[in-house]
């Protein structure tokens, strides 16, 4: 799922200014609508997942997700594009929720941060091999339509993948919609954290593209590569340290 994602992020700022003939100001708003979608349905799926259970929704999800990719290629205008992303964000922010909770109840208490650490690891090579794959099909073909479709199939076979998920049994139909029930305060302050730290990462993620455009580097994909390449060797390593260490560390 997150490859095909990561298809469109280094896609997309040239597909609205070439193809849909846009100012390369429009970018931003496709990706912050996508964004802001996922952020204000988040703390409402994670509240629906513990009341009503894993399995349904996330395949629900899933399957919604792959709907909403596939359509891209009808995007003959920017405003249906920012429909789209809209849309997309939305799902994207419940699949990524449930897809974090059910790998939390599956990992064992002692070896939890070695075991988030390397499911993290599939949005990490992911981000290396997603934007790889989607430049090199955009330079072999010159279609975005091969590229929209490319991105559908791939999320297809995410949708028959997640049916063999083993999703943990776990819901409780007395939780109420409340403030309590949907926003933790323990979780406040690492969550400020992370916000600041994200903002200068989700513009150069956004913009690199047609950055490199102007400075004619073609090889846009490698930046990605390095990065993941970074993240991967750290992040298991870090999870057992953290495991036997302490969160402090």
């Amino acid at each position: 799922m997150a490859v095909s994602f990561y298809f469109l992020l280094p896609t997309l700022p040239t597909f609205v200014t070439d193809v849909l003939g846009e100012n390369a100001d429009k970018v931003g708003y496709i990706i912050g609508i996508y964004a802001l979608s996922a952020l204000i349905v988040r703390p409402l799926s994670g509240y629906a997942f513990d009341k009503y259970g894993r399995r349904n929704l996330f395949l629900f999800a899933m399957i919604c997700y792959a709907i909403v990719m596939a359509t891209y290629g009808l995007a003959e205008s920017f405003i249906f594009l920012l429909f789209l992303r809209l849309v997309n964000g939305g799902f994207w922010g419940i699949v990524t929720t449930g897809g974090g909770t059910i790998t939390s109840d599956l990992v064992p208490n002692s070896r939890r941060g070695e075991g988030i650490g390397i499911f993290g690891l599939s949005m990490t090579l992911s981000m290396a091999i997603g934007p790889l794959i989607g430049l090199q099909i955009l330079r072999e073909t010159g279609s975005y339509q091969v590229l929209f479709i490319t991105s559908g199939v791939l999320c297809s076979l995410a949708v028959v993948m997640s049916f063999f998920v083993n999703h943990p049994k776990i819901s409780n139909r007395n939780n109420k919609l409340n403030w309590e029930n949907v926003f933790e305060p323990k979780v406040l302050k690492v969550s400020m954290v992370m916000l600041l730290l994200a903002f200068p990462f989700a513009g150069i993620m956004s913009f690199i593209t047609l950055f490199a455009k102007e400075l004619s580097i073609e090889s846009t994909g490698m930046f990605f590569l390095i990065y993941a390449i970074g993240v991967s060797i750290i992040r298991p390593t870090t999870g057992k340290m953290m495991d036997k260490k302490g969160q402090h560390l």
